[in-house]
């Protein structure tokens, strides 16, 4: 939360009509930078104790990437999956379909992502509806703070600049990119464009044992596909009981998943084909798969908010929590604003 002066938080103030307070210099006592889950619900209960209100969303509607990158694709695409392949019916049908489902039986594609599109756009319906009930104003664009209580959105209509008391990033994560991996091959994708497939590939190597990974690793193998998971860790999901893991293992093993566990990848070629492949080249072999799915792990997305302040930049590494941690290390008191 970036605070500007005290006067939006003090108790017993008049106010004239609804969300402005009486004597108040600013255009808005809340703007929320992002619209996912933290900032749509800072914005509507900021809206409810009468507040003027508004949320920058830079993406083509609200909902962050809870609704179109993250949980809502991924949870949805996951019960498409149990719907196509028979799991959701019962342990008989899913035990006669033991190491996935045949090439002939599968769906396709678009028949699994066509799911996925209703839901999102459904739930981001859902959302901007409830913002505008609550007279939550919706300014679409990139913001940027020039002070404590400045913000600049540069927008598709062009610039425009507003005042607030207090402001929220609420930013969300995306996948940061890894220095050592090649960047543009049609064949390597991470876990915010795999819900991109034009056609289901025949086999995948999936970079990386993480939750991320793993979970698109079962779904890609309850459709037939033949999966590689390789990560320089000894055992995957590390956070989570012993016996657990080795469950988990067990019956992905039964789907035709292939572990290989404590190897790196060195590089990654692109073969045209046909078919065209990718060539992961690990440090004791090599694969060919039609797909490379690396699961990145998810980094701030505040490459743009800090332009006000010189002494502060941010990391290029990974981790919401973690980038909080560093910057409170490195400049404790060059944004006394900023809590």
């Amino acid at each position: 939360c970036v605070k500007g002066s005290d006067r939006a938080v003090i108790s017993g103030q008049v106010t004239t009509t609804r969300g402005s307070v009486k004597g108040a210099s600013h255009e808005f006592d809340l703007i929320c930078i992002g619209s996912g889950p933290a900032g749509q619900r800072a914005a509507v209960q900021a809206a409810k104790l009468r507040k003027r209100v508004a949320i920058v969303e830079r993406g083509l509607d609200v909902g962050g990437v809870c609704v179109h990158t993250g949980t809502i694709p991924s949870k949805t695409f996951r019960e498409a999956v149990l719907s196509f392949t028979g799991h959701s019916k019962g342990a008989a049908y899913a035990s006669s379909h033991e190491g996935g489902i045949g090439q002939d039986d599968r769906p396709t594609a678009d028949q699994l992502l066509s799911r996925v599109g209703a839901i999102v756009k459904t739930e981001a319906r859902v959302q901007q509806d409830q913002l505008r009930r609550n007279n939550v104003d919706i300014v679409a664009g990139t913001a940027s703070m020039t002070g404590p209580n400045g913000i600049l959105v540069h927008g598709p209509s062009g610039n425009r600049e507003m005042t607030t008391e207090n402001v929220i990033i609420a930013v969300g994560t995306k996948p940061s990119p890894n220095v050592n991996m090649p960047t543009g091959l049609p064949n390597v994708i991470t876990s915010d464009e795999i819900l991109k497939l034009k056609e289901l590939p025949r086999s995948m190597i999936v970079v990386g044992c993480g939750v991320i990974g793993v979970e698109y690793a079962s779904m890609f193998a309850a459709l037939g596909v033949k999966v590689t998971v390789v990560d320089g860790r000894e055992r995957p999901l590390e956070f989570l009981d012993g016996e657990i893991v080795d469950e988990l293992i067990h019956q992905m093993r039964r789907n035709m998943v292939t572990f290989r566990l404590g190897e790196s990848v060195e590089r990654i070629d692109h073969h045209e084909g046909p078919p065209e492949q990718a060539l992961v080249f690990r440090n004791l072999a090599n694969d060919w798969s039609p797909i490379w799915f690396w699961p990145a792990p998810a980094g701030s997305a505040l490459q743009t908010i800090w332009t006000w302040n010189a002494r502060v930049s941010p990391p290029t590494f990974g981790g919401g929590s973690r980038w909080v941690r560093t910057f409170a290390r490195r400049s404790p008191t060059s944004l006394p604003w900023v809590t």
